[in-house]
């Protein structure tokens, strides 16, 4: 019979429910073992079970890494600045991705642009695994999608909410992005602030500006590598389709 790890070994060494990346190994007695983090936020046990237990690694966290993984590939493929920094997304478990945080983002129409995050969805293991909100993560590839709400560049460090594509209707923008589509954090918290007949804008960081315009000046080759990321593989499906079956390629 097997414990619920929230039962057991969250409660010894004091972790909370929230998304984590830590790679769990299931034994076949009644033991859970969480283990050290990996170069690519997943984790490696310091100790080994005993041999007597059999054991496997959970599909859901086992993605997680590969997908990680497999967007450092894609970036540093398609000549993208700052690769290493868009491989996790400047996601960790020092700076987890949290509701309220600010990012560059591929928007629905291809633009990079910052959203502010709404929700933070996961995907269980499996092929018949559940898209479920969680608080925040310690790593992007552990994430499924992300709603946001959507704000377009003005001009110098103003960006407003709304935007070209919602303009006609007077309405805010906001979508439902897969991670891979969103970047990477912003390391400073924009101001927010209303203007006349209600309209928001947010005033970035100057020092979170500079990366903005080199992303911007990339939109190709970060198309080029999201063009990457879906491409199928051998057995004809895409990453995010892999996961759902739980195995990436």
């Amino acid at each position: 019979m097997q414990r619920d790890p929230e039962e057991s070994t969250s409660k010894k060494h004091g972790w909370s429910r929230s998304l984590t990346t830590m790679v769990r190994i299931r034994c076949k007695g009644p033991n859970w073992q969480f283990l050290e983090r990996c170069d690519y936020g997943c984790s490696f046990s310091e100790e080994g079970l005993p041999d007597c237990f059999g054991r496997w690694v959970s599909f859901a966290d086992t993605n997680a890494c590969q997908i990680l993984k497999k967007r450092q590939q894609c970036f540093k493929k398609a000549g993208v600045v700052h690769a290493e920094d868009l491989a996790h997304g400047q996601v960790s478990d020092l700076r987890p991705l949290q509701v309220g945080d600010f990012g560059i983002v591929v928007g629905e129409d291809g633009s990079i642009v910052i959203a502010e995050v709404i929700t933070i969805y996961s995907k269980t293991g499996g092929k018949n695994g559940k898209h479920a909100h969680v608080d925040n993560a310690v790593n992007i590839g552990a994430v499924s999608n992300i709603a946001v709400q959507l704000f377009e560049y003005s001009f110098n460090t103003q960006f407003r909410a709304l935007t070209k594509a919602t303009s006609a209707f007077q309405t805010h923008n906001f979508a439902l992005l897969p991670s891979v589509q969103f970047l990477c954090l912003l390391r400073h918290k924009p101001h927010s602030a209303s203007g006349p007949f209600g309209a928001i804008t947010v005033d970035m960081h100057v020092q979170d500006l500079p990366l903005f315009r080199e992303l911007q000046r990339s939109k190709a080759q970060i198309h080029a590598a999201l063009k990457l990321f879906r491409k199928r593989g051998a057995k004809g499906k895409s990453a995010a389709e892999a996961d759902e079956d739980g195995v990436v390629e």
